[in-house]
């Protein structure tokens, strides 16, 4: 009998996977009405959960089922089943869940229970509960709440399918430095994208975070000598992680409604604490990883990026973070990354614009390989 029940678990979790993956019955773009496919981001201190959710049923009430992770690839998330994480994703959780919604006017109750653990499930596996409203035709925003219906610390993201898939909003003005208000009204990013910007090719993303906040977008040359859109998040910087999770998550929502973006080429970087939390981003979102530049820091204390992610260095002999930088380019010679140094006479600083442009060409160089 537990073997029976296992295997129908396992099936439905595979059905479910599935119908994601391929989009049927995707909500309307225009947002009328819960039934359809979700996707979306769940920010909660370091951690980001991946969220795809299918619901049916007609009116304001709709059930169905929810799929959550993290630090796993998003194609091998939505294929399902239980099982050991990759062996490139050992932090990795999935799991499995049943859910309600009720819309109430703008405001919609997310409420789930019989959570199943799919992949490495012994951690952070409460039910969901989240309180959303409608910012947008088709896009939901809002956040966790406790089991007692309390608020909870992070952000919620949900879009439909329609919405993920594709651009809908209008884009940025090629040629020209924007700032946005992503949706929910709390973060912002300034954004360049490249006079050559073409909306029906996918163009690779430069996301810079700064260790003061509000950074600008990096080397907008670079940007059109590349075909990069280059992006600088503005409420992230050093502190908690809260901000920093959710200004960046917010703003690659966003971004994936207004541009078309090459999700296998992005690239993120920051000096010192943003370096750090440019390392993490790659955890948090580990299917859309091209490279990393990490200036002045490295990824201490936390585990360190797979393999194939390649990385440029940059430290400064005077550098107070300069046997933490060194220690991570030595580890990821020794397992054969993709990776180089720039080691300048200087203390905590890039050393020169001319330094950044050298690891960005060198990332560049890197795309598709």
């Amino acid at each position: 009998m537990r073997n029976l029940i296992i295997t129908a678990f396992i099936v439905c979790s595979l059905l479910l996977a599935s119908s994601l993956w391929t989009g049927e019955a995707v909500a309307d773009q225009a947002g009328e009405g819960l039934a359809g496919t979700w996707r979306g981001f769940v920010s909660k201190g370091d951690t980001t959960w991946h969220i795809a959710m299918t619901l049916r049923g007609k009116g304001k009430s709709c059930t169905g089922q929810l799929i959550g992770w993290r630090n796993l690839p998003e194609a091998v998330a939505l294929k399902g089943g239980p099982g050991a994480p990759p062996k490139d994703y050992p932090s990795a959780i999935q799991y499995s869940e049943d859910v309600k919604v009720v819309q109430d006017g703008d405001s919609v109750l997310l409420d789930s229970a019989n959570v199943r653990s799919m992949i490495n499930g012994n951690r952070d596996l409460g039910v969901d509960r989240f309180r959303l409203s409608y910012v947008a035709p088709g896009v939901l925003a809002g956040i966790p709440l406790t089991p007692d219906g309390k608020p909870s610390i992070g952000r919620v993201l949900l879009c439909t399918q329609a919405r993920w898939d594709r651009p809908t909003l209008p884009s940025p003005t090629p040629g020209e430095r924007s700032e946005i208000a992503c949706f929910g009204g709390d973060y912002h990013y300034r954004v360049y994208v490249p006079k050559t910007y073409d909306p029906a090719k996918p163009a690779p993303l430069l996301v810079h975070s700064s260790a003061g906040g509000n950074s600008r977008p990096w080397a907008p040359e670079l940007a059109e000598e590349f075909g990069w859109i280059s992006v600088g998040l503005t409420e992230s910087k050093n502190g908690p992680w809260d901000p920093i999770t959710e200004n960046r998550d917010a703003a690659l929502f966003d971004l994936r409604q207004r541009l078309n973006i090459d999700w296998r080429k992005v690239v993120f970087g920051g000096a010192s604490g943003a370096a750090r939390a440019s390392a993490m981003a790659q955890h948090n979102h580990p299917d859309i990883y091209a490279g990393l530049l990490l200036s002045v820091a490295g990824y201490k204390h936390m585990p360190p990026p797979p393999k194939q992610v390649p990385i440029f260095f940059i430290t400064g002999d005077k550098d107070f973070n300069l046997e933490e930088v060194l220690s991570c380019h030595r580890e990821s010679m020794k397992i054969g990354r993709a990776t180089e140094l720039i080691r300048h006479k200087g203390g905590h600083d890039h050393g020169g614009d001319e330094n950044i442009e050298k690891a960005l060409r060198w990332l560049h160089g890197k795309f598709g390989k």
